[in-house]
């Protein structure tokens, strides 16, 4: 079983559809670090400071909750799940995080995109395309830390329009393109690329098919 660990609640069948062409549906067990929280609860989250802010979508609607405020409740799921014979955790977030304790593997994607990004960069050219307006100047600092140049675009995933994307982006003369949220789409991806010509980066899918890289016996075609 590998474990998806959301930042919001559960259920995620969007996530769940995104995945599950890679990973079996029989393979996934998901569930987010505000299950049982309640609306006022996860309200009083959005207030506690810190220097990452991360969209979260929950039950009761999104919210900008930042990562020191979700590390604890993230750190307590990934236990639990520990403990459901899940081999390995998939963190359904694309934000810098450093890796929690768990005693099974953590795949954190923000990782494998910024080394994906590295390993075809030439002079750093990069569109960066965050959730919400308040990342913007973290993950800008993020990526600028990880050699690149940054040009920077937020777009909500759950209206994102291609045309919007492109019209802003087009002027510069990018290498590649990282939709930076677990909340996009393939769909999105597939027509970014198609405009630009360009290697467009989805953490979600490149975590799952890393993760059935490791084991094989969860692929949704165990002939792929």
């Amino acid at each position: 079983m590998i474990g998806l660990l959301t930042l919001g609640t559960s259920p995620r069948e969007d996530l769940e559809n995104v995945i599950s062409p890679i990973i079996s549906r029989d393979h996934l067990l998901l569930q987010g670090a505000l299950d049982n929280l309640s609306k006022d609860e996860i309200v009083a989250l959005c207030d506690i400071p810190g220097s990452y802010p991360l969209f979260v979508r929950t039950v009761y609607g999104s919210f900008t909750i930042q990562r020191e405020a979700l590390l604890p409740l993230l750190t307590n799921k990934a236990k639990e799940m520990g403990g459901m014979e899940v081999k390995a955790i998939i963190l359904l977030c694309s934000g810098d995080f450093e890796p929690f304790s768990t005693e099974i593997p953590l795949m954190i994607p923000a990782r494998l995109v910024e080394g994906g990004a590295k390993s075809i960069a030439k002079k750093g050219d990069i569109g960066i395309i965050v959730p919400v307006a308040d990342q913007v100047p973290a993950a800008e600092a993020r990526w600028r830390r990880a050699g690149f140049n940054p040009i920077m675009m937020d777009v909500n995933p759950t209206t994102a329009d291609a045309e919007e994307i492109v019209k802003s982006l087009e002027p510069y003369f990018l290498e590649q393109i990282v939709l930076d949220c677990i909340g996009y789409s393939p769909e999105l991806q597939k027509e970014l690329s198609q405009r630009f010509g360009l290697p467009v980066w989805l953490p979600l899918t490149l975590a799952a098919r890393v993760v059935t890289d490791l084991y094989p016996e969860i692929r949704t075609d165990p002939d792929a």
